[in-house]
C-alpha cells in the first residue's frame, strides 16, 4: 500500500534498498551499478542520484546506526543494520509525500485548497491537477477517489473511505504526530473507554492502532457521513463500530461533545 504513496525520487530509492536488502550480509559489502541497473531497469545515472537522496536523509536523521551507502561512478557499497527494515523509514518517507499531504488534508477539511498547495509545494496549477490525476489512478484499487469538482472531495462509499484512511493514519503513525485535526487524541482516548462498554465494540492488540480507527469513525460523524448498514463479522475489526442505532443510544449522553445530526 505505502510504496505507492511515496514521490517518485523517493519511490525510485525505495527500490534501490528493497534490492541491495535481498543481498544483505553481516559484513559492508559492494556491487556493480551496471548489474542494479539491469535488476531495477533503471538508468545508472538515476541509481546515482537515489544513493545521493538516501545519504543527504541517513545524514539529517541520524540514520548511521541503521544503513549505509556510498558509490562511486562503477559500484555502490552498503550495509544494514541486523534489525534494519523499510518499515522503519516508510512513515517518514511518505509523510513527505504529495499524495499523504493531500488525503491527510481532504480528510481533515472535506475540501482542497489547490491555490495552498501551489504555494507549498511550489508547483504551477496544471502540475497539481495532473498528480491529483495520477493519485486518483492509484487510489482505484481501493474504490475511492479525490473529486476537485465535488463540494465533498473525498468520493467513494462511506465504508471504503473509512478502512483506507485507518490504515493509511495506522501505517503512518508517530508518537506525538496526531494525523486528525477535527478530534484530538485526548478526546477520542476518553470516548474510546466508554465505548468499550456501552457499544459492541471490537478491539485489537494495539490500544494506539484501536484509538486511530476510533478517531477516524468520530471525525466522519462529525461531518455527517454515516454507515447503517450492520457491518459482517470480518469487517469489524478493520472498523470497530458495528451498528448505527447502538451509537445514537451512546451520543445520546447530555456530555458527549460530539452531535450527531439527523
Amino acid at each position: 500500500m505505502l510504496t505507492g504513496l511515496l514521490d517518485v525520487p523517493y519511490r525510485k530509492s525505495f527500490a534501490l534498498l528493497e534490492e541491495l536488502l535481498e543481498r544483505r550480509e553481516a559484513e559492508e559489502q559492494t556491487l556493480a551499478i551496471s548489474t542494479l541497473a539491469t535488476q531495477l531497469k533503471m538508468q545508472q545515472n538515476t541509481i546515482l542520484q537515489s544513493v545521493a537522496l538516501l545519504q543527504t536523509e541517513i545524514e539529517k536523521n541520524g540514520w548511521e546506526n541503521l544503513f549505509s551507502l556510498s558509490a562511486n561512478a562503477k559500484e555502490i557499497t552498503f550495509w544494514f543494520a541486523p534489525y534494519f527494515q523499510l518499515s522503519f523509514l516508510m512513515p517518514y518517507f511518505v509523510k513527505k509525500s504529495f499524495a499523504y499531504q493531500v488525503l491527510t488534508y481532504a480528510f481533515n477539511h472535506n475540501a482542497i485548497d489547490s491555490k495552498h498547495f501551489e504555494k507549498v509545494l511550489e508547483i504551477s496549477s496544471s502540475t497539481f491537477t495532473r498528480k491529483i490525476g495520477q493519485l486518483n489512478q492509484w487510489l482505484q484499487k481501493y474504490q475511492i477517489e479525490i473529486n476537485l469538482k465535488r463540494t465533498n472531495v473525498l468520493v467513494g462509499k462511506e465504508k471504503d473511505i473509512r478502512i483506507f484512511f485507518m490504515m493509511l493514519f495506522w501505517n503512518n503513525y508517530s508518537e506525538g504526530d496526531w494525523p486528525l485535526h477535527t478530534i484530538t487524541k485526548k478526546e477520542v482516548h476518553s470516548l474510546f473507554r466508554r465505548l468499550k462498554h456501552s457499544v459492541s465494540f471490537n478491539t485489537t492488540q494495539d490500544f494506539t492502532k484501536d484509538l486511530i480507527f476510533s478517531a477516524v469513525i468520530l471525525a466522519r460523524w462529525k461531518e455527517g457521513f454515516f454507515i447503517k448498514e450492520t457491518f459482517v463479522e470480518e469487517e469489524a475489526i478493520v472498523n470497530p463500530f458495528v451498528n448505527l442505532s447502538e451509537f445514537e443510544l451512546f451520543f445520546k449522553d447530555a456530555d458527549c461533545k460530539i452531535k450527531l445530526d439527523k
